[in-house]
This record gives structure tokens, sequence and C-alpha cells, in this order.
């Protein structure tokens, strides 16, 4: 009898143990599972990622894939997020290029006529409707200073562009040095891993747990100490200056945004 009474307790204890296990595995699932419902209602893909960057050995560095889309970024045949172009580009065809980094790709907004430069093109047709314009979208979120400059020669330039608006304020490089100078930035930074690549609940947790450490360790520490001086003796200044002069190689008409005027100016490198 005893031996009876311990077999089946021995198999119900197992069996809490495998409904624990099976629970364990189901939770984080289910997790996933939300998280890529809530995906799709946001951005109309299941995907953790609502575009596709692949790198290109050419460039050094990861660009959109063409013809990748989801309902809320539509990547054109040659990488852009803007609509077709036409090639070669057609007689009196003003063409628009607009070089930048996230802030220009826009990543987070509805859809692609809701970007920025979307709608300047839209303004640009409407203040001059006996006008032909088109456009191109070059940015590539995350993208640097230095490699916007391979971007402009062999993503842009072939497209024939006659504008080219240019809005990097990447100084991260510059003050990322500044902050590692100053022992306030340790370790590799934005490396999500192979993980987060396919899980979302995992590149989500990931993002809110790297940004907790540092708010926390922004509290606990001493601010970064620069001035204009210190930035204009990094890259930064020589990368952009390099660009400008790049572009207006290229076309006959250069802007950069003017981020204190929130507006586009002309420059003369």
């Amino acid at each position: 009898m005893c031996g009876t009474v311990g077999h089946v307790t021995g198999l119900g204890v197992r069996k809490r143990v495998l409904a624990a296990c099976i629970t364990l595995m189901l939770v984080p699932l289910c997790i996933e599972g939300l998280l890529r419902l809530r995906q799709f209602v946001k951005h109309g893909t299941l995907a953790v990622s609502p575009y596709k960057l692949k790198f290109d050995p050419k460039l050094g560095f990861n660009v959109p894939v063409p013809g990748k889309s989801s309902r809320a970024i539509w990547i054109n045949s040659l990488g852009f997020r803007s609509p077709e172009l036409a090639t070669p580009k057609p007689p009196n065809t003003i063409r628009v290029a607009f070089l930048g980094a996230s802030t220009t790709f826009c990543g987070e907004v509805s859809s692609n006529s809701a970007t920025w430069p979307s709608q300047v093109d839209r303004a640009l047709r409407s203040k001059w409707p006996e006008a032909t314009f088109d456009y191109l979208n070059s940015a590539v979120p995350a993208i640097t200073l230095s490699q916007s400059l391979y971007n402009l020669m062999y993503r842009v330039k072939p497209r024939q562009p006659d504008v080219i608006i240019i809005y990097q304020g990447d100084l991260t490089a510059d003050t990322r040095k500044l902050a590692e100078q100053q022992g306030l930035l340790t370790g590799r930074i934005n490396d999500p891993g192979d993980l987060a690549h396919w899980s979302l609940t995992w590149d989500l947790l990931q993002k809110n747990l790297r940004r907790t450490s540092r708010l926390r360790s922004v509290q606990n520490t001493k601010r970064l100490q620069f001035d204009a001086s210190m930035l204009d003796k990094g890259e930064f200044p020589r990368q952009l200056r390099e660009l400008l002069y790049t572009a207006k190689s290229i076309a006959p008409v250069v802007a950069v945004v003017a981020l204190d005027e929130i507006g586009i100016e002309l420059v003369d490198p």
C-alpha cells in the first residue's frame, strides 16, 4: 500500500513539474505572440522590425533591402523609402535627394507619405505646379556622417539629383568619445545580439533594460562636460564639410536642415 501511495505521489510530482515546464515555455510564447500581434496592428507586419536592413559589402554598412515593405514602410526597388524612380531621369524633371539617418528615414511614422521628405516634395509641387518633381529618400537608420559620404557617392549620385537636402545631426560619435574620455561610458553600444533579431520580446526587453540602466547611471554620476569648441575639434565639422563639398560637385543646389530655425538653408561650401 505504501509503495502504491509513493508511486502515485511521485507521479503527481512529475505531472506538476511537467505542467510547470509547459507553463514556463507557453508564457514567453504567448507574450511573443501578443507583441507580434501589436506589431502587425501598428506596422502591418509580424516581423521583429517593420523594415529590413542588409549589409552591403561595397558600402560597409547596412542598407534597406529593395522591395521589402510593410504597411507603414515601403522600400522601392532601388532600396529607398520613396516612390519608384524612372531610370534614367526623365528630361525636365527636378530630382530632389534626401540624405540622412533615422531622423530622415522616419521609421516611426505611419506611412511613406508621412515622412518629412515626402512632405517637402508635396510642398515643392504645390509651390511650383508648372514644374515636374520627383524625389528619393536615401536615408539609412543609424548611418554615420562618414558613411553618408559613401551613401551619397554610390547610392545617390547615380540617380542624377538636381537638389540634395542633408539632415545629418550625427554628433554622437564626438559626444560618445568625450563621454568615454570622462569615464561616463564604457562597454559596447547598442549591440542587440542575435537573439534580438528573432525575438521581439527580447528586443524590447533589452532596449528597456538598457534605457533604465543608462538613466540610473546618469542619476548616480556626473554629467558630460563639454563646450562648442570641444565639438568643433572633433570629426563632425570636418566630415560635414567633406560631405557638403562632395554634394556640391554632384548637384547644383545643396541644402541643409537648420535646426535652430527649423527650416532648410541653401549652403555654399
